[in-house]
């Protein structure tokens, strides 16, 4: 069975934050970053059990992984994971994720 990565539409506006924000000031840093976080939404696609459990933010079936200093929040779903927010550690995550 292909594990899938679904975007969702917040967490889709955060790759393109990201993106944008770092591409201003470094295009080549903004795309191997992009490309990380994907790859590594790849592996939890085929390892979902690889993040944290989001269970302390009130969250319970969402896991969280941190590539460099973006936290991956993302769910298991029934092939791969949706990924619900891509979130950088120096915003507040506990109110960022649940919005």
């Amino acid at each position: 069975m292909a594990e899938r990565v679904v975007l969702a539409p917040k967490a889709r506006a955060d790759l393109f934050a990201i993106d944008a924000y770092l591409a201003e000031r470094n295009p080549l840093a903004a795309e191997r970053l992009i490309e990380r976080l994907l790859h590594a939404m790849q592996t939890l696609a085929r390892m979902p059990a690889m993040g944290r459990s989001c269970a302390d933010l009130g969250l319970p079936s969402v896991r969280r992984f941190v590539v460099e200093q973006h936290h991956i929040f993302y769910a298991q779903a029934a092939s791969g994971i949706r990924v619900v927010r891509v979130i950088h550690g120096r915003r507040d995550v506990q109110a960022e994720v649940r919005q």
